[in-house]
């Protein structure tokens, strides 16, 4: 129960504040997505609600919305360049997207650095990412989202609801998370 209610009260009180909630849930993820989020470490919701929307830009200025991704299965992931965790699954979750995004997968971070631009725009370049990273410096999305700790990744369905949620640094790329994204893929 704690660990649904960590997971649904934020999002409750988004909504409260003006957040994008819908106006009712889907059903719980089927056993065997459950099982597929539990190989990643992830915890589900009881109740699956909308991830909020939102609009911001890449480090070169150009526009990302996450209904830009409705349809794929969507890693939402949350960091920091200061952040080491945040760093150390960087390749991890470069492995998956080059691995899935031809399948229907989206690794997306969103970075939270505020008025670090360079320091972005140079991390990304170093490391060679090639998935979509875009910037909240307002800190907007993170508060909606509910981040208050780093890293922390969302699994969003293709339908735009909640599947799973992970505080912390994970081996996205391992031989059981890989199969995880692959039963999560072909799920319905």
């Amino acid at each position: 129960m704690n660990r649904l209610l960590r997971m649904i009260l934020p999002l409750l009180v988004v909504g409260a504040l003006g957040g994008a909630l819908p106006a009712a849930a889907g059903p719980a993820p089927p056993e065997n997505v459950s099982g597929a989020l539990a190989s990643l470490g992830m915890s589900a919701p009881r109740e699956r609600l909308s991830a909020p929307e939102f609009r911001l830009f890449t480090p070169d200025g150009a526009e990302g919305r996450l209904a830009d991704y409705r349809g794929k299965l969507v890693v939402l992931n949350f960091w920091a360049t200061w952040c080491g965790p945040c760093v150390t699954e960087m390749p991890a979750l470069e492995a998956v997207w080059n691995t899935y995004r031809e399948a229907g997968l989206v690794v997306l971070a969103i970075n939270v650095d505020r008025g670090r631009l360079k320091a972005v725009r140079q991390f990304v370049a170093r490391r060679g990412l090639s998935f979509p990273v875009l910037l909240d410096p307002t800190g907007e999305t993170r508060k909606g989202y509910e981040v208050a700790a780093l890293p922390v990744t969302y699994l969003i369905g293709r339908d735009g609801r909640f599947m799973g949620k992970s505080l912390g640094a994970r081996e996205w790329n391992g031989a059981a998370q890989m199969a995880a994204f692959e039963s999560l893929l072909a799920a319905p």
